[in-house]
């Protein structure tokens, strides 16, 4: 009904300069309810129930698949069909490739039915062994819009078979055509059986990327592929960013996996200067902050299947001002600091941003708190936003991102006594005027941000 009477009144306003009798009006939008009504019945298209399905609307379907045949190397007539699906495979959608991966795997069954198996997608788990590099064609490569490719060969855990997985993405930490030992994991869409080698008949697979699990690495044995860090390199100096949100989501889970009483002694005492100065360099490592909340958010993830596949559907944004002691921290900005010679500096204490999945007992989101609190967190990365003090000098601010499971509130400590009542009362008029003008010109002008920046992702791509 709310329809029928929002485009009923527009009817009568068409002005055509012609004579047209007022029937015809009533007779196009009859014609044009009815059309909307159908639209409007028609069921919702039901989504995919496999890889093939999705695939096949890129052109590959069986006919492209059947060009892969067991027992041979990759030939010139399959790398265009493999090329095809490694630029597609991002369209499978992360939420269903979780949900169509098969884990665990019987592998030796699995060798023995491939042509039953085929584009079906898989949990790989093993040890890279070797990893290779590939060049397309020119005339493929300006095609596919990408020139190469690599083979990684992998001995999968718990098993004799060994799988070959193409994919355009390895971690930049390994070496390329050298033998390596790295723990390595993908989700892989089985193509084929591939050459027998003295190793045997490996399986072949095409995927979007293959991670990196050092057993170094505490997020990694929480299950956080490190590699995914080297897109976030990438990133830095900008605001959340669409490569930075499956990293994101990633570390946000692992950080769940991880002790309970969090890192402790591992975390390194936090030095701002060092991540806003060479951010690349402290990826993934565990600081100890502490500083005073002045602003909590909860943020709701809005992503299709990230409940699902993540476990998660919402987090904390945390605006955190911690202190720089002796430290002074000046940002010359080239056009600013030409005209007028001034820059942005900050003395006492620094904005940063703290993410946490949950908020402990006695913290609740608001605004203009004063809550003192701190947290074993993991540097994300060092991101920007626009803050009004900031845009005098035409820059946006720059804040280390960290990402914990819990903060800690820290509880101040009152006075006590007829001293202490006595220096209460004192000092409260006085602290009251203090406060309130140094905390307007530090939240209302220095550090106020925008309305919209906020540690939230653009709408993904589909």
């Amino acid at each position: 009904m709310q329809l029928h009477k929002s485009l009923l009144p527009l009817f009568p306003s068409v002005s055509t300069g012609l004579a047209v009798p007022r029937l015809r009006f009533g007779l196009i939008g009859i014609v044009l309810l009815a059309a909307l009504s159908a639209a409007a019945q028609e069921p919702p298209q039901a989504p995919p129930t496999s890889a093939r399905e999705v695939l096949a609307a890129y052109d590959l379907g069986p006919a492209q698949f059947s060009q892969f045949v067991d027992g041979r190397p990759l030939t010139p007539d399959e790398e265009p069909v493999l090329a095809k699906i490694l630029l597609r495979f991002s369209r499978l959608g992360l939420a269903n490739i979780h949900r169509w991966r098969k884990s665990p795997v019987d592998w030796k069954a699995i060798a023995a039915a491939t042509h039953q198996e085929q584009g079906k997608l898989f949990a790989i788990r093993g040890r890279a062994r070797l990893v290779n590099e590939h060049k397309l064609p020119p005339a493929l490569a300006e095609q596919m819009e990408f020139a190469r490719y690599y083979s990684v060969q992998i001995a999968l855990d718990d098993a004799a078979q060994q799988a070959l997985v193409y994919t355009r993405v390895v971690p930049k930490a390994w070496i390329i055509g050298q033998p390596i030992d790295e723990p390595a994991v993908a989700d892989g869409l089985l193509l084929k059986l591939g050459e027998p080698t003295e190793g045997g008949q490996p399986l072949v697979f095409g995927t979007g990327r293959v991670g990196w699990l050092p057993k170094s690495s505490p997020l990694a044995g929480a299950g956080f592929d490190v590699s995914l860090f080297d897109a976030v390199r990438e990133t830095n100096g900008k605001g959340l960013v669409a490569a930075d949100r499956e990293p994101f989501y990633q570390l946000l889970v692992a950080i769940s996996r991880l002790e309970p009483t969090g890192p402790g002694p591992a975390s390194a005492p936090l030095d701002v200067a060092a991540l806003v100065q060479k951010p690349a360099e402290h990826h993934g490592e565990l600081f100890s902050v502490r500083g005073t909340a002045r602003r909590i958010v909860k943020v709701m993830i809005s992503e299709a299947g990230a409940s699902e596949r993540l476990g998660l559907d919402h987090y904390y944004e945390i605006d955190l001002f911690v202190p720089l002691s002796e430290a002074t921290l000046r940002f010359d900005g080239p056009k600013q600091a030409e005209k007028s010679g001034e820059s942005p500096v900050f003395e006492n204490t620094y904005p940063v941003t703290l993410i946490a999945r949950q908020l402990p007992p006695g913290l609740a989101a608001g605004e203009n708190l004063h809550e003192q609190i701190a947290a074993d967190a993991v540097f994300f990365k060092l991101w920007t936003y626009e803050s009004v003090y900031m845009a005098r000098f035409s820059q946006n601010q720059p804040a280390p991102l960290f990402i914990a499971q819990r903060p800690r509130l820290i509880p101040t400590d009152a006075p006590s006594g007829v001293l202490g009542t006595a220096i209460t009362a004192l000092l409260v008029g006085v602290l009251a005027a203090t406060f309130a003008a140094w905390w307007w010109y530090h939240r209302g002008d220095r550090f106020r941000r925008t309305p919209f920046p906020s540690a939230r992702f653009p709408t993904p791509d589909h």
